[in-house]
């Protein structure tokens, strides 16, 4: 039985042999249409716009009645418009509109990631949107700017560049549908010549503030139904850098349940450690005002079961030769259009759990 990652890779591949396009790196040329309810899929999953009710299917029937060629025509869908579609009652089309119309006030973090733009993830966008605060500042930036921010170096800053110039027309189109494009707390950058005196002001208040913080073990109270990302997202609203292992520049453990080897380490470094409700406390004021979504049980699992198969698909194309990146947009396209054709492709019992979350 194949691994996700092994579906994913052969799925790509597959993609590639079936059209007759160019190929750029794991991308047609065509562009997003050559997998328009993959990526619609995408952009309304729970870690990007979090629309709930709208799945694989849902999204087949508004691409094949022509009610949506990208994901911003879904801020523009009428209720007679999703009532004539098949097995779409009333409440389900009411329940579908007060989804999309809370998405629209997603913070900007959400909205870049769900625009896939290649090699960049949930972690990558946040910490884009924290730098440059709205829209207009990250797609005014250059390759130099963008090297500014954390884990962007020189060719992935073109890439990014060239990408945005791609999406400009949909992000016009979210913009005037009244998409959110500002990140909460956050301030644009400082003009040239300024960085060190406003860059030490921004974020000085925030109880994070410069700290690269480790979340391990479960979590119980208030961070209870989390999931890690949601965990993440909250340390960088904090003004704080997660991270995913410990080592002599993590500021903050914060241990739950079985924190296992993670804690050990820590407390050899003499690094400070936090239990759950310590953390919760700490960051009270952004829990009670956050809109972060509660996870469903599962998903937090198959976020992370996502984020392996990015790993392990990198490293199995690396060993064939291919130098292609590979990122959250990518696998999730796949395992979507693969439910789309309605077949399992050899998916076990845990990788269904990564199917539903990228259906939801």
């Amino acid at each position: 039985m194949r691994t996700i990652a092994e579906t994913v890779a052969t799925g790509i591949r597959q993609q590639r042999n079936k059209c007759s396009a160019p190929v750029q790196r794991w991308r047609c040329t065509r562009g997003r249409n050559c997998r328009l309810v993959a990526s619609v899929s995408y952009a309304a999953g729970r870690d990007q716009l979090d629309i709930e009710g709208l799945g694989a299917t849902r999204v087949v029937q508004l691409v094949d009645a022509g009610l949506v060629t990208d994901f911003a025509d879904l801020f523009t869908l009428e209720r007679d418009q999703l009532l004539a579609l098949d097995r779409m009652g009333e409440t389900s089309t009411d329940n579908l509109l007060a989804a999309i119309g809370a998405a629209r006030s997603r913070p900007l973090s959400r909205v870049f990631c769900a625009l896939g733009v290649r090699g960049t993830g949930r972690s990558m966008s946040r910490r884009i949107a924290r730098y440059f605060a709205t829209m207009d500042h990250i797609v005014a930036a250059d390759a130099e700017s963008l090297q500014r921010v954390d884990g962007i170096g020189k060719e992935k800053a073109a890439a990014v560049v060239e990408e945005l110039a791609e999406l400009a027309p949909l992000i016009e189109k979210l913009v005037r549908a009244g998409v959110t494009m500002t990140e909460p707390g956050a301030t644009p950058p400082p003009e040239p010549g300024t960085e060190e005196q406003e860059g030490a002001q921004a974020g000085a208040e925030l109880p994070l503030a410069g700290m690269k913080v480790v979340v391990t073990g479960a979590m119980t109270g208030a961070l209870e139904k989390l999931s890690r990302n949601q965990m993440n997202e909250l340390i960088e609203r904090a003004g704080g850098k997660s991270s995913s292992s410990v080592s002599a520049r993590t500021s903050l453990l914060v241990a739950g349940e079985k924190a296992g080897s993670k804690r050990t380490k820590a407390e050899g470094l003499g690094i400070r450690i936090a239990d759950p409700e310590e953390f919760a406390e700490l960051l009270a004021d952004f829990l009670s005002g956050g809109s972060t979504a509660v996870a469903e049980p599962g998903e937090a699992a198959a976020a992370v079961a996502v984020a392996e198969a990015v790993v392990e698909v990198a490293a199995m194309t690396e060993a064939a030769g291919e130098a292609d990146v590979v990122g959250e947009a990518d696998v999730v396209a796949v395992v979507v259009a693969e439910v789309v054709a309605g077949t399992e492709a050899g998916l076990g019992t845990g990788d269904t759990e990564v199917v539903r979350a990228a259906q939801v």
